[in-house]
């Protein structure tokens, strides 16, 4: 007798969700395209707005950010082997010090220093939430992934609106 495909059609994904190791990287793939959003989507205003440079060059910061998540994704393995199960605890600092270092920029090559910082570190948080998992699922890794991809867009949905509800809150 063969046994049932568990990534079949028929079965519910967010029976997963039963699994804490499922939820919380759902929780972490969320919280971490919510945070990383905010800088692609207002860098541009914000290097306008300081005075940095022009629209052109706000626009370089959005390659940075996509150039350097490249690279992370190319020494992926070598960071997992470095760090371990601490890949995503080191991503989110990282990603902290990259928009610590835009918040404090005082020139555009700093913010282009925190963009390549921050967009290394997004793509270092976002494959071991998928990696973790694909290896909390039972098997059922279409489903696992597709809760995480889920989550993370979430995440950068909601963005904008909690910037908005904060801006509004804080005047």
């Amino acid at each position: 007798e063969e046994a049932p495909d568990r990534n079949s059609s028929t079965e519910n994904p967010f029976t997963l969700l039963k699994k804490k190791r499922i939820v919380l990287c759902c929780l972490l793939a969320c919280t971490a395209s919510l945070l990383f959003s905010q800088i692609p989507t207002n860098i541009s205003m914000y290097v306008l707005e300081k005075g940095f440079g022009s629209a052109a060059q706000a626009g370089f910061c959005a390659t940075l950010l996509l150039l350097s998540g490249t690279i992370c994704g190319l020494i992926f393995g070598r960071l997992v082997r470095i760090f371990h199960r601490y890949v995503i605890a080191a991503g989110f600092t990282v990603m902290m010090i990259g928009a610590l270092i835009v918040a404090f920029a005082g020139s555009l090559y700093t913010v282009f220093a925190g963009c390549a910082i921050a967009g290394f570190a997004i793509s270092a948080i976002m494959p071991q939430c998928l990696n973790d998992a694909a290896n909390n699922c039972d098997g059922r890794i279409s489903s696992a992934s597709g809760l995480i991809m889920a989550s993370g867009n979430f995440g950068a949905f909601i963005a904008p609106l909690l910037t908005t509800l904060a801006a509004l809150i804080t005047g």
